[in-house]
């Protein structure tokens, strides 16, 4: 993948619903997401913010209870600090690249560091024919918290495939504005 791709992939973070079942973290990872780069039938890209720990990667299987799982390294790490803004600390998110998945599959992975893991979270690919689904279009997010956060409550309820996002993501684009807009984004 291109560095121009990466930054596209990033940019786009909410490209697809993943259907996350998070209560508490407790390696040094939060704000987790999944994104189609590609064939998003048999592609997919995790991604997450590192906090500290160190070995982070995920593991990743069909079966719920994991007895399938198998571990995949970090594909790349990007580092965002928006220097026309003082405040907030750059927001590092590693980022995993699966290839050769299932049409139309649930996968269930955790992020692992050495502190440990996050809770079983799961997303699932796209269909590879033509097969009904539902998505979701929204964008212009960057103000008006209260009705930005019922809304991703609301999305959690709905299950889409995906979300395309379209619009400003948030006002200034520094990084306490991402990591806002990240941390909603897990409800």
């Amino acid at each position: 993948m291109s560095i121009t791709n990466r930054h596209r992939c990033i940019s786009i973070l909410a490209l697809m619903l993943f259907s996350l079942s998070i209560t508490n973290t407790f390696g040094e990872t939060n704000e987790y997401r999944v994104v189609w780069s590609d064939d998003p039938a048999t592609a997919a890209i995790i991604g997450w913010t590192q906090s500290g720990g160190s070995n982070p990667h995920i593991e990743c299987g069909l079966k719920d209870d994991g007895s399938d799982w198998r571990e995949f390294e970090v594909s790349f790490t990007t580092t965002f600090d928006n220097k026309l803004h003082a405040e907030g600390t750059p927001l590092i998110s590693n980022f995993v690249q699966l290839s050769g998945l299932q049409p139309d599959t649930a996968y269930y992975f955790k992020v692992v560091d050495s502190d440990g893991s996050s809770e079983r979270m799961w997303f699932k690919t796209a269909p590879d024919s033509p097969h009904p689904f539902v998505f979701i279009m929204g964008g212009d997010t960057r103000t008006n918290g209260d009705p930005r956060r019922h809304g991703n409550i609301l999305v959690s309820k709905i299950r889409p495939l995906f979300i395309a996002h379209g619009g400003d993501y948030m006002a200034d684009c520094s990084n306490d504005e991402w990591r806002q807009w990240l941390d909603e984004w897990q409800l």
